[in-house]
């Protein structure tokens, strides 16, 4: 169960204000997810619904900005919502603007309606701290915040808030993490985010029952976040070999393909063809096992000369794979022999690994 409170002064004339746009990322969130309104006063509004099968809470406080707390405070009570489980969306000078942070806990930085919530629930709760851009004089932040987007500013910050459709968002889901920054941009995942999701096991209950054990410990799985690839990757484009050398350290691939049309939502590519896409990245995974194979052929070569058995074992081997990849076979560990299986497993190829295509509309 999650709180996702979004911060914001009540009333028309705060529309598209800086310091509401934290209403602004709420009221997206409920549009996208078709969020059913439970609860409405002169405090709050509340809205509740599941996202990929939690159960998710966005509650917009109704009082002004500085008596945010109490709304906040009523909610997490009486739904008994962990302060970890706790999302607050608000505006944040000390950012450029668009860019978004996320931390648990800290300061207030001033900011009225974090200083309200701080006294009612304490300050272990997460921030999500959207850049609105620093005015230049602090005499000026009052006025600042309580004025409305240009509409530059207003197109940049709606450009951000489009960040849900990012597959960046398909993994804060899958592992109710927030590592991966979901950013409208290519490469905005250069280093890969790692989330660690508990696989459910009625059977470890009855176990725990049968044994007395204090604690269950499940098995995990491990979700590695790495950004997508382009067109010569396998040469180094975009920033392939980094990307091709995180995707050798997985036991399977999760391609996630876009397949739908949005201008604010960048493509690397500038169209939206998903087969094209799946076709090239399969053909960068290709080129870059044959680059592998062929560097690994040549270190062997040396060996052959002095009649090496094993070397002409995993020679012949590498011919093998060599062949089928230049001919668009599909490699599948079936295709090998039992003495052939422990090489072709350490050559730990891109080609070898079990992959999914998801759908993202």
């Amino acid at each position: 169960m999650f709180l996702i409170c979004g911060l914001g002064n009540p009333g028309v004339n705060y529309n598209n204000t800086r310091h509401n746009v934290g209403f602004h990322l709420a009221d997206n969130i409920i549009s996208h997810f078709n969020l059913d309104k439970i609860k409405e006063d002169r405090k709050k509004e509340l809205y509740s619904g599941l996202i990929n099968n939690q159960k998710i809470f966005v509650l917009k406080p109704l009082t002004f900005m500085n008596l945010s707390g109490k709304a906040v405070s009523e909610i997490v009570n009486f739904y008994k919502i962990k302060l970890d489980h706790t999302f607050v969306i608000h505006d944040d000078l000390d950012l450029e603007l668009s860019k978004v942070k996320i931390k648990q806990g800290g300061g207030n930085g001033g900011h009225n309606g974090l200083e309200s919530i701080d006294q009612f629930i304490g300050e272990n709760y997460f921030r999500i701290r959207i850049g609105i851009d620093h005015p230049g004089h602090k005499d000026l932040v009052s006025s600042y915040v309580l004025n409305k987007f240009s509409k530059s500013e207003e197109e940049i910050i709606n450009k951000k808030i489009h960040k849900m459709v990012k597959k960046s968002t398909l993994f804060n889901a899958l592992t109710q993490s927030n590592k991966a920054e979901a950013a409208n941009y290519p490469f905005a995942t250069i280093e890969p985010n790692i989330g660690r999701v508990a696989v459910p096991d009625d059977r470890l209950d009855k176990l725990a029952i049968i044994g007395k054990s204090e604690k269950i410990i499940p098995s995990f799985m491990d979700f590695v976040d790495i950004a997508g690839l382009v067109k010569g990757a396998s040469q180094g484009e975009g920033l392939g070999n980094k990307f091709l050398g995180h995707v050798r350290e997985v036991d399977a691939i999760a391609h996630v393909v876009r397949c739908f049309e949005d201008t604010n939502i960048t493509h690397v590519s500038s169209k939206i063809d998903p087969l094209d896409d799946i076709e090239t990245i399969n053909l960068e995974l290709q080129l870059a096992d044959l680059e592998s194979l062929n560097n690994k052929k040549t270190s062997l070569e040396k060996k052959l000369k002095a009649n090496d058995k094993e070397a002409k074992h995993q020679f012949e081997i590498i011919n093998k794979i060599l062949q089928m990849l230049e001919t668009d076979s599909i490699l599948t560990i079936n295709e090998f022999a039992s003495n052939e299986i422990d090489f072709v497993n350490s050559l730990n190829l891109i080609s070898l690994k079990p992959t999914m295509y998801i759908k993202h509309k």
